[in-house]
Order: structure tokens, then sequence, then C-alpha cells
């Protein structure tokens, strides 16, 4: 095996047009999907629910919603609607009370 060359028993990473983009990929790692090639990350823990944006996402300006390690959705934290998933009236309230705390 020469230097830099990947181990039989390992496939390669997939190219990373096929990769799914702004989302949680299984190793934990995330896609870089902003605009500016910026990655500053906030995340906040409320109600047993991770709430994560990126400064420099794409627009509209929103947060994804995780439980558990699961996507749950994303949502338009200027529309106020979402843009992926379901939000029951438990999540908008969280959302609610941390835009109110500047922490959206």
């Amino acid at each position: 095996m020469t230097v830099g060359e990947i181990p039989s028993t390992h496939s390669a990473a997939p190219p990373r047009s096929e990769l799914p983009r702004g989302e949680l990929l299984g190793s934990g790692c995330l896609i870089n999907v902003t605009n500016d090639g910026t990655i500053e990350m906030g995340k906040v823990k409320r109600g047993g629910y991770v709430f994560i944006t990126w400064k420099g996402d794409h627009p509209p300006r929103h947060v994804h919603v995780y439980r558990d390690g699961v996507f749950v959705g994303k949502w338009d934290l200027e529309k106020r609607e979402p843009m992926k998933g379901r939000f029951s009236r438990r999540i908008r309230k969280l959302m609610v009370e941390l835009e109110e705390e500047k922490l959206l």
C-alpha cells in the first residue's frame, strides 16, 4: 500500500455532489452549505431538542431542529413557517422563547 492509499477494507467517500446538503451525515459531520464559506455554528439545547443555526448559511435565515439525533425539520425564521418537516406547538413555543432570548 502506498502513502495516502485507502485500505481495501474501506470504501472511498461518495462524491460531494451525492451527499445530502445541510444535513447531519451518519458520521455526525456536516456539509458546508454556506454562501461565503463561513462555518460558525450556533447550537442550543432546550426541551429535549437541539436547535442549530449557521452564520453565513444560505437564505432565508433558518434553524435546523433535531431530537435524539434525528432530524425533525428546518424552520424559516423570517416567515416563521416550516421549510421541511413538522413542528408541534411545543417546538414552535421553544423557538419563540429562543428568539426572544436572542439565541436564534
